[in-house]
């Protein structure tokens, strides 16, 4: 049965049977290169053109008996590789007009249209896990190791349909966000921006090839689509608003270098203004060098914007430790919103320094600068802000050992971020809390705490934080074995916890994560009596980890190896 096979265009083109390869194609065999090009021409091509592609010279004998004798042979080679009889002779089939590839075999090229054919609105958008795996199969390579025009022809309109889905998949979601109300005042903007933006701006094409204008313009729009976002970064819709810069992200990202290399001062520092939040979050590398050279341009910007550019570069500072720089450019922002009396504003950048000081190990300043935060926070009404803001009190009190303050603030930041909607802010708090519960040996709270933090971290598709909660949470359920308060069955829990946050942080590529979760893994072995598993566990977690930054984490390891 030809569903037991699968052609696999993706990489190298060879054939499986049942997930074990069975043959590869070759290139320079034209047989093999049949399936190839039909495979590139989306699994059906005229004869005539098949013969023009393959013997491109007039061949001395007639080209159709040799695409016959061709096709003969590649049955033999199915046949070899132990392909049934019948899909050995129907995988490529000739119906004198056109060759065809066996409609009913599966093939990665199925899995494809599912993604780029599929109609685009609110409820059949593919799923970003389908755009995960044609973005993944991309970087294979389609048809790896053929190199005729028809492949790298081919290898280009998948491209290009990738892209046109991942932009009608964002609209799709934007279109949806706007139906709902969720992002009020979005709505003309977004039906204007497909009309005043030029889809080639995010592919690999030059700007210098298309005019000028349309590359303005086109800037232009997808800047005001960053800037009708970013006051959505303290709200309900954070998530929302980040998701659907993601599906923008080439194209932003595109026109803002453009905005930069033609010396646009006041457009450069607007796309950093509206895009540091995005930046942050997804952990873009470069992003401060992109905000310093944008504000290096000549010329003079909006006053709220180069304001907001310089907080947002404090804050990427900060992510990167760049601690003195980031409370120079948190100052000089500073200044600009007491200019600007943007009590709002004032109160984020005084958040943010008191983060600085909090990272520096100045707590009674960073605390200092916290309460003045939330006094403006709390005068102008800004909730969003507010809880944000109490998480932070509460992480500083705690590095003053003023855990009853602590907890209050989490318990304020919790009851208010449920009540907007604040996901990421919520699962913040409830992990916060997770940890205090834990110091008073209260595992039932710290339990329930981390069980919100994981379901919060999980529909956000915050891999590292749910990794963390997944070994907190399984954490407490090794504990509560070891002192006795439940049976071997809480043993088997924690190692599925630990199992999953490995995997969630193999699957997002975080290699610290990894080895953290081995590091629990390793722990539990030697509980359990597994000493060779304990061994194997901790060596590979050392591996990792091994470092002045996980000097914790090490000691931890060395004591679990010392004991095997």
């Amino acid at each position: 049965m030809s569903n037991r096979y699968q052609l696999r265009t993706f990489g190298s083109l060879r054939i499986e049977h049942e997930d074990q390869v069975i043959g590869r194609f070759l290139h320079h065999r034209i047989p093999d290169r049949l399936v190839a090009l039909v495979a590139a021409h989306d699994g059906l091509l005229s004869v005539e053109r098949a013969i023009e592609l393959v013997w491109p010279d007039e061949p001395a004998r007639d080209p159709r008996l040799l695409l016959n004798e061709n096709l003969y042979q590649l049955r033999k080679r199915l046949s070899g590789w132990g392909v049934d009889a019948e899909l050995a002779k129907s995988l490529l089939r000739n119906t004198n007009a056109e060759l065809v590839l066996d409609t009913g075999l599966r093939t990665d090229l199925d899995a494809w249209r599912r993604v780029v054919r599929a109609p685009i609105d609110a409820t059949t958008a593919p799923t970003a896990a389908q755009i995960k795996w044609a973005e993944h199969r991309m970087a294979e390579g389609f048809l790896t190791g053929f190199d005729e025009p028809w492949a790298h022809e081919a290898r280009a309109r998948m491209a290009a349909q990738l892209r046109q889905v991942t932009d009608a998949v964002a609209g799709a979601r934007m279109r949806t966000v706007v139906s709902t109300n969720a992002l009020p005042g979005v709505a003309s903007l977004v039906a204007r921006v497909g009309a005043h933006t030029d889809p080639r701006i995010g592919d690999d094409l030059p700007v210098d090839d298309l005019p000028r204008a349309a590359v303005e313009r086109s800037a232009r729009y997808l800047c005001q689509v960053a800037r009708s976002l970013e006051p959505e970064m303290v709200g309900p819709h954070r998530d929302t608003a980040l998701t659907l810069l993601d599906g923008y992200g080439p194209r932003l990202e595109r026109a803002h270098m453009w905005a930069v290399d033609d010396g646009k001062r006041s457009l450069a520092v607007s796309f950093c203004a509206s895009l540091w939040q995005w930046w942050l979050d997804r952990r873009q590398s470069g992003a401060a060098q992109i905000v310093v050279r944008s504000l290096s341009l000549p010329g003079r910007g909006a006053e709220h914007d180069e304001a907001l550019a310089l907080h947002g570069l404090g804050c990427l500072n900060m992510a990167s430790g760049d601690l003195k720089i980031a409370e120079r450019n948190l100052s000089t922002a500073l200044e600009a919103w007491k200019r600007l009396k943007d009590d709002g504003r004032l109160a984020r950048t005084v958040g943010a320094m008191a983060m600085v000081r909090y990272r520096s190990g100045d707590y009674d300043q960073a605390l200092r600068l916290n309460e003045q935060a939330l006094a403006v926070h709390r005068a102008v009404g800004a909730e969003g802000p507010l809880a944000y803001a109490l998480n932070d009190h509460a992480l500083i009190e705690c590095a003053l050992s003023r855990t009853t303050a602590a907890r209050l603030s989490l318990h304020e930041s919790i009851s208010l971020s449920e009540s907007l909607g604040l996901v990421r802010a919520a699962a913040t708090a409830h992990e916060l809390a997770a940890t205090l519960a834990i110091q008073d040996e209260d595992t039932l709270s710290a339990g329930a705490h981390y069980e919100e933090a994981i379901a919060g971290n999980a529909i956000l598709g915050d891999a590292r934080h749910l990794a963390s909660t997944l070994l907190g949470r399984g954490a407490i359920a090794h504990w509560q074995h070891e002192h006795g308060r439940r049976g071997n069955e809480a043993l088997g829990e924690a190692e599925a916890l630990y199992r999953r946050a490995e995997e969630v942080s193999r699957d997002s590529s975080d290699l610290i994560g990894v080895g953290e979760a081995l590091r629990f893994r390793a722990s539990l072995a030697l509980d359990r009596g597994d000493r060779e598993g304990a061994r194997r566990l901790a060596q590979t977690s050392l591996a990792i980890l091994e470092s002045g930054r996980h000097a914790h984490a090490v000691d931890a390891l060395r004591r679990i190896l010392d004991q095997v």
